[in-house]
Order: structure tokens, then sequence, then C-alpha cells
């Protein structure tokens, strides 16, 4: 069985709120929750995505929700780092190099994100 009904209460929201939330009909997702019917795999992946998870996760198929956790370890990861950066490059280098780094930072970061979310979807989506 899924764990659509689980995800949606971690995230404190009633059907109605998912369904507004997803574009997903609220009578569809009454079924899914209730076993009624399947999910199908793009609205599965949509709903991965929106919950933050596995598409084998949220169908049930994976039990350990390691690829969210690994995404916030990674990030906060990188984060860190850029942080501690910065501080050293704004106490040696001027305010216009300081924010010059900044973008850059900002777009490294941007790419490692895109990079994860699509190993992700290959080894975790369909």
């Amino acid at each position: 069985m899924n764990r659509l009904k689980e995800l949606r209460k971690e995230k404190k929201l009633t059907q109605k709120e998912l369904a507004e939330e997803t574009d997903i009909p609220y009578r569809t997702l009454q079924r899914w929750e209730n076993g009624e019917s399947q999910i199908k795999t793009y609205k599965a992946e949509l709903l991965a995505d929106f919950f933050g998870v596995s598409v084998g996760y949220l169908l049930g198929y994976d039990d350990n929700n390691f690829e969210k956790q690994i995404r916030i370890d990674t990030l906060n990861d990188i984060i860190n780092h850029f942080h501690k950066t910065h501080i050293s490059l704004f106490k040696t280098t001027n305010e216009t190099a300081f924010w010059a780094g900044f973008e850059a930072a900002e777009l490294i970061v941007q790419t490692e994100k895109e990079m994860l979310e699509s190993k992700g979807q290959e080894f975790g989506g369909e």
C-alpha cells in the first residue's frame, strides 16, 4: 500500500488542501489513499517531488527514505562549506569581489541541486 495518507498527514494537509496544491482531483486522492486505484507513474513522480521522497518510498516499495536525508545532508554540507568560504572571502576581499563570489557560489549550489534531483530520478524514479 502507498504512503500517500501518511505523507499528507505529516505535512498537516487535508485531502482538499493536497488536491489544491497538486492540481490532482480530490476524489482521485481519496481513491489512492483508500487503495481503490493505483497511482499512475507521472502522478507518483509529481507527488514524490511534492513530499520530497522517492517514488519507491511513496508507493511503499522502499521502507527506507534515505534519498531525502542524503539530499538534505549533502545540501547542508555544501551550505556550510560556502558559508565558511564566504566568511574568509569577506575578510580578505573588497565588497565587489565578495558579492561576485557569492553569485558564483549560488550558481554552484543550484547546479548541485539539479544534479541531485537528476540522480534521484535515475535511481528512484521511473
